[in-house]
């Protein structure tokens, strides 16, 4: 959040459209003090200006055009806010505001609304300086006996409570102002949120701001990357209820030059690298081997080259899962849609007079053609003539059997 670039928006900026000023503050409202780093996505600018997806969209390109806002380092959301690698299409874009561009002067601008303005102006001013020149012309008083007695405005002095009190009246301040002492604040003594017992204040946390001259030289100068590191290590390990130790001036060393290394290594972009070691420390408790080990910032700057690897290989595997899960998920199921082949009732031939069991040729065929049962008996007892028996028909080797069982049925 920055009162910088919100104030610009809702004052200085030239928006061209009312949607385009309200989509323009909720884009401020996420940029740093400089007006840049902000990559909302458009639901959220949607939500927060109170108008539909499209209404944004549209005032977001209205917005460049009139050269508000351009596109930043688009590197800064390659990543989510858990430290998901985002895929180019996912991806929101990088906005920066140009908070050096001002509502254009009325007096400079061409066209009809700009000469209109002119000329009310114009008026404006003319009476006020008709009002000036003739000026307001007072009557004195006409004092017929009494004239007035002229006395004085007697300004009081302040006394010890802040109040002035008229001691000539005899009249004093019933009420007091009481200065606020921000010390009687009580503020978490601990990362975790927890007072102390009782109210106390610890001895090494009483006159915690060195005077001037006794500044040392480790602690003189914050780096605000450093202190938010150390931060968001801290309230990592509060959540999960493990101890927190208290930073120290050689922890804040280290973990600013932990973020000038990484820096370094991404073209000098101080906001890349911030990025990347707060992923980082957001990953850690999923990883319990540098859990137990990463206590502070100089454990964190001593072990970073393992730690980074072993993110970037977890990372790489979940990748890997995912992509296993989307092949898998999008194969198509070839056992649902094949269709069963038909398969004819299982039929038994009767036994021949010598015992052994009749074969029929063709029996699939016949089968599928609609030969029934009540047909291959006919053509076993020669109920039928060869020429109208439909499995001699069908199948012209089927006569050697034709009538084959004949002679049994008749001794039955």
């Amino acid at each position: 959040m920055s009162w910088q670039c919100t104030s610009w928006a809702l004052r200085e900026a030239p928006a061209p459209t009312a949607n385009a000023r309200l989509v323009l503050i909720a884009l401020a409202d996420r940029c740093g003090p400089d007006g840049r780093r902000a990559w909302p996505t458009i639901t959220t600018l949607s939500q927060e200006a109170h108008c539909s997806k499209a209404s944004t969209k549209r005032a977001l390109k209205a917005l460049e055009e009139s050269g508000c806002i351009r596109r930043g380092d688009q590197s800064l959301a390659i990543r989510d806010e858990n430290g998901q690698w985002l895929p180019p299409q996912y991806r929101p874009i990088v906005w920066e505001c140009c908070m050096d561009v001002t509502i254009e002067n009325p007096a400079r601008k061409p066209g009809r609304q700009a000469r209109v303005e002119r000329e009310k102006r114009g008026v404006e001013q003319e009476s006020e300086q008709t009002g000036t020149s003739r000026g307001l012309k007072m009557s004195p008083l006409e004092n017929v006996g009494n004239k007035p007695k002229p006395r004085g405005l007697k300004m009081s002095p302040l006394n010890s409570s802040g109040v002035t009190s008229d001691t000539s009246r005899g009249l004093t301040s019933d009420t007091t102002i009481k200065e606020t002492n921000i010390e009687t604040n009580t503020y978490p003594s601990v990362p975790t949120g927890h007072l102390p017992a009782g109210g106390e204040i610890h001895a090494d946390e009483e006159n915690t701001e060195p005077e001037p001259g006794n500044v040392e030289p480790s602690m003189s100068v914050q780096d605000d990357p450093a202190r938010e590191v150390l931060d968001a290590l801290d309230l990592m390990r509060s959540r999960l209820g493990l101890p927190v130790e208290r930073p120290n001036g050689r922890d804040v060393s280290k973990a600013g030059g932990l973020v000038a290394k990484v820096a370094s290594a991404n073209d000098g972009d101080t906001g890349r690298a911030l990025a990347w070691i707060l992923a980082v420390i957001g990953w850690m408790p999923s990883n319990t081997f540098w859990l137990r080990r990463v206590t502070n910032g100089r454990s964190l700057a001593s072990n970073w080259s393992q730690i980074a690897n072993d993110y970037a290989v977890d990372q790489l595997e979940t990748r890997r899962r995912h992509d296993a899960e989307a092949r898998d998920r999008d194969k198509p199921d070839t056992g649902r849609t094949r269709k069963a082949t038909p398969v004819p009732p299982a039929y038994t031939p009767p036994a021949a007079a010598s015992g052994h069991a009749v074969q029929i040729l063709g029996l699939r065929s016949l089968a599928r053609a609609g030969v029934t049962q009540h047909d291959i008996d006919s053509h076993l007892t020669a109920q039928t003539d060869t020429s109208d028996c439909r499995v001699c028909t069908m199948e012209p080797l089927n006569r050697a059997t034709h009538g084959l069982t004949a002679g049994q049925s008749d001794a039955n």
